[in-house]
């Protein structure tokens, strides 16, 4: 689900139906990315897996991973290069043993920090535009606009979001006839997740989740 399709979610559960009450609005909003970046982060949600493909720049020796949103590390799957129809390994190698700034096809890359910026260094140097496929895993990131879509939500689901949410509003609207069911059915939710995720080695999504349900 996008966030405004959450945001709806949330609002029936409470009982509100009117769509224009910007101030819950933006609370739901609040309270699906408090769930999504700190509080499932905070229980163990580990990162996902994702893949990206990027250009390279001729005479530029590194690509800028800040694109890539949440980034935390390379995957097994390393780093390829597009040649034809296929991709291709590059060899991982830190930039000492990549010794000379030759420009050609990469051949090897390494990943490195710049202050928070992490960047992918290349050697030879690219001499022309070539096509990086890059696997990595990202942490969750806010959701910011109504189209916007959490990896959560499409590698496992959206229950946890609007259970959660609920919960968080519930609570902090003082409605306290209903804050313990929504705190129960959230720690179900998270216990459906986790045991979900403990069956996986990290990012390895299968087609059926509810098969660890």
């Amino acid at each position: 689900m996008t966030l405004s399709e959450l945001r709806s979610e949330v609002r029936k559960n409470l009982g509100y139906t009117d769509v224009t009450d910007t101030e819950l609005n933006n609370s739901i909003d609040i309270a699906i990315n408090y769930i999504l970046t700190k509080d499932l982060v905070s229980e163990g949600l580990r990162p996902f897996r994702k893949s990206a493909d990027v250009d390279t720049t001729a005479d530029t020796e590194y690509i800028s991973l800040s694109t890539l949103t949440g980034f935390r590390r390379i995957a097994e799957d390393g780093v390829k290069i597009k040649s034809g129809d296929d991709y291709i390994d590059l060899a991982p190698m830190n930039l000492i043993e990549m010794g000379s700034a030759d420009t050609g096809e990469p051949s090897y890359y390494e990943v490195s920090y710049n202050g928070s910026t992490p960047r992918m260094y290349l050697r030879p140097i690219p001499d022309d535009t070539y096509t990086i496929r890059i696997y990595y895993y990202a942490s969750p990131t806010e959701l910011s606009s109504d189209d916007d879509e959490a990896d959560l939500s499409v590698l496992y689901g959206d229950l946890p979001l609007i259970v959660g949410a609920t919960w968080y509003i519930a609570r902090q609207r003082g409605l306290y006839e209903i804050v313990k069911y929504w705190e129960n059915e959230y720690e179900k939710e998270k216990s459906k997740l986790f045991r979900w995720q403990h069956h996986l080695k990290e990012g390895n999504i299968p087609t059926d989740y509810n098969l660890y349900l």
